[in-house]
């Protein structure tokens, strides 16, 4: 019984070497592979790096021969003459619209203007009916040259009340403006006896 008992502690005693030995040997080999795992990421990092630095380099180095083959490349003085005609242009153009906008502004809020296209409204209501009654055909170019004016003071009414009037182009009104201004053709006498012939004279005559 004894030497049984001695057997089997023999057993359990290179049972428990033998498993300490293999313990071991997986430390041993996780310590090996954790090593080499660290080292080629090491050798990855490395190899990224130096990659990324080349690169800037080579980017450097061109955008420095880039730009010393511009600074070494002849100036175009006619293109550089064209882009000055140009924002030139574009200057004066921006002026010219900044000035327009104001003077029409200046004649759309002005009373002056609206007192003036006021009493000219009132001559194209009655102007041609009063010609009719009380003068007689000699005054007519008279009337024609008051006409003329009223015609070309309600075009410049329009125009600065489009450009200087919030809410007046293409409104009730603006459309208004010209039908009447249209209408005052067919108050001048050349062109109403050109179309339908003096009446009144052949009238007065008979």
């Amino acid at each position: 019984f004894s030497s049984g008992g001695r057997s089997s502690g023999g057993s359990a005693h290179l049972k428990k070497a033998n498993s300490q030995e293999s313990l071991s040997d997986m430390a041993s080999n996780s310590s090996q592979f954790a090593h080499g795992a660290i080292q080629s990421m090491r050798r990855y990092m490395r190899s990224v790096l130096l990659s990324a630095h080349s690169k800037h380099a080579d980017a450097r180095h061109l955008d420095r021969a880039d730009a010393r083959s511009a600074l070494s490349a002849p100036i175009d003085m006619a293109r550089v003459k064209q882009l000055e005609r140009r924002a030139t242009l574009s200057r004066y153009v921006k002026m010219v619209k900044r000035f327009f906008k104001r003077h029409c502004t200046f004649l759309a809020q002005s009373d002056l203007f609206s007192g003036i296209t006021t009493l000219l409204t009132i001559y194209a209501l009655f102007g041609d009916d009063v010609r009719l009654l009380h003068f007689s055909k000699v005054e007519d170019p008279m009337f024609d040259v008051v006409t003329y004016t009223a015609m070309g003071i309600f075009a410049l009414e329009v125009v600065a009340c489009t450009f200087g009037k919030a809410g007046y182009k293409f409104g009730f009104f603006f459309w208004l403006d010209i039908m009447s201004t249209v209408t005052l053709l067919l108050d001048i006498t050349t062109i109403v006896e050109s179309v339908f012939g003096d009446q009144i004279s052949a009238a007065e005559t008979g």
